[in-house]
């Protein structure tokens, strides 16, 4: 009786809901949730900036070395400086004398702080028997000091010079001295640039006229030339030596 009771009630409200329009959703909708995919952040991977190029230096390294055969002190051909000219004689060759000592220092003054005496530059060319130039010979100088005296011991009042290009020289020193039986005088030696030696001589100074080492080589006798700009006399004197094969 229950039974047959419920399910009188049951289609009683199911015929009421049909009536009042009533629709039972046979299931739950669900709205999908929207998903948003996640952005992947990736590292953004720039180019790579290039290094600044640093510039090659181009320009020559300062060559402080001088040139082979130009030693400082020798006199250009451009200075406006006196010259002689070339007469193509021998100059004269004289005697060594026993004081001569190899290995002098190239420099072009013998002077040294405090030492007495006349300054003077011997100044010129060294030229071949055909007054072609010769350059890079070496002249080389040794001499008394102002009483007479030379060093034996050492170098003083010794040294060379190597000609230039144009075979121009140049030396300072100071005006020799006397010594007993000899006129004032410098010793000198001309080497060829490969070494070999082509004259010994010696020059002699203003008050040697009647020595008679200057009346049998009157062309060893240098004159003095006037004061230069540094208060020292100026001697002018060309070497022309024998070059052969």
């Amino acid at each position: 009786m229950a039974t047959q009771m419920n399910k009188l009630v049951s289609a009683a409200w199911i015929f009421s809901c049909l009536l009042a329009g009533c629709a039972q959703a046979s299931s739950s909708e669900l709205t999908p949730t929207s998903v948003t995919s996640t952005q992947q952040l990736l590292p953004v991977v720039q180019p790579a900036t290039p290094q600044s190029e640093v510039p090659t230096q181009t320009t020559a390294p300062v060559q402080l070395t001088p040139t082979v055969g130009e030693p400082s002190g020798a006199v250009p051909s451009d200075s406006g400086a006196m010259v002689l000219t070339c007469s193509g004689d021998l100059t004269s060759p004289n005697m060594e004398g026993p004081y001569y000592t190899p290995g002098s220092p190239e420099r072009n003054s013998l002077i040294e702080t405090g030492m007495p005496g006349t300054p003077i530059l011997i100044s010129g060319q060294v030229f071949n028997q055909e007054c072609n130039p010769i350059p890079g010979a070496r002249v080389d100088f040794w001499q008394a000091d102002a009483n007479g005296v030379y060093d034996n011991a050492g170098f003083t009042l010794r040294g060379h010079v190597i000609s230039d290009q144009n075979g121009y020289y140049a030396i300072e020193t100071i005006a020799p001295g006397l010594y007993t039986g000899r006129p004032a005088h410098i010793h000198v030696k001309v080497f060829a640039p490969d070494g070999r030696e082509l004259l010994t001589t010696q020059l002699y100074f203003p008050g040697s006229e009647d020595s008679p080492d200057v009346q049998t080589a009157p062309d060893l006798l240098v004159s003095y030339q006037g004061l230069d700009e540094q208060s020292r006399q100026q001697v002018l004197f060309n070497f022309v030596v024998p070059v052969g094969p």
